[in-house]
């Protein structure tokens, strides 16, 4: 049964993906919940040496729950791909239930899923599965860090409800590439077109969770 602290690893991580480091209001955000649950969970993580967080600072994960996150993570994203594989769900619904799913410690069982799904490469919303590197680094940023004139390609975006409506509704997709526009600072919304000429107004807030990498010999326009 998945526990408080496998839950907040999971929060962290995810959280942290593009910098190592979250603030409680991410991860209260995250997790649905107040700021100061996160704050008093995150004393009892301190105090077991399981994260560390300087007054008013980031969050950051231990080494050793770095490792720990990362089993958790490898075998959740596992479990995505077999839920979209096998089962006609809501995209909405796979995170929740493959998070339940993924709560086993079985070597064998990996392997035996692993190879029955031909060893899945990424998640359905591309986060990777087989490469430990890459899980915690594929070499993406958040889109809010590129400038206008950049073209970018989506690698992966947050398992978050909000997250996978958003970009349900708005039309992106896996792989695409995209050109960064202007950001309006009034209605905090960045600017992307597609190869269609298409223009999407991107809300800041899920910009910092849609992971997008540089297309080579992109044209920066001053």
């Amino acid at each position: 049964m998945r526990t408080a602290i496998d839950n907040y690893l999971k929060a962290i991580f995810e959280c942290s993906l593009s910098t190592k480091r979250t603030t409680n209001k991410q991860v209260a955000c995250y997790l649905k919940i107040a700021p100061a649950s996160v704050n008093g969970i995150v004393k009892k993580m301190e105090q077991h040496g399981l994260a560390y967080q300087r007054p008013y600072g980031p969050i950051m994960l231990s080494t050793k729950e770095m490792q720990r996150a990362l089993v958790l993570m490898q075998r959740y994203r596992l479990c995505e791909a077999w839920l979209v594989h096998d089962f006609e769900l809501p995209l909405t619904t796979i995170p929740h239930q493959a998070w339940e799913i993924a709560d086993f410690d079985d070597a064998q069982l990996v392997q035996q899923l692993n190879q029955y799904l031909d060893y899945p490469k990424a998640s359905p919303f591309g986060g990777a599965i087989q490469n430990v590197d890459q899980i915690v680094n594929d070499g993406s940023q958040p889109l809010i860090n590129f400038e206008a004139g950049q073209t970018v390609r989506l690698c992966s975006y947050l398992e978050s409800e909000n997250t996978i409506n958003y970009f349900q509704n708005i039309g992106l997709s896996l792989q695409q590439t995209l050109t960064v526009g202007e950001y309006n600072p009034q209605k905090q919304t960045i600017a992307v077109t597609d190869r269609n000429a298409r223009t999407l107004k991107i809300s800041e807030k899920i910009g910092e969770y849609i992971y997008v990498s540089l297309v080579k010999n992109t044209i920066v326009v001053d």
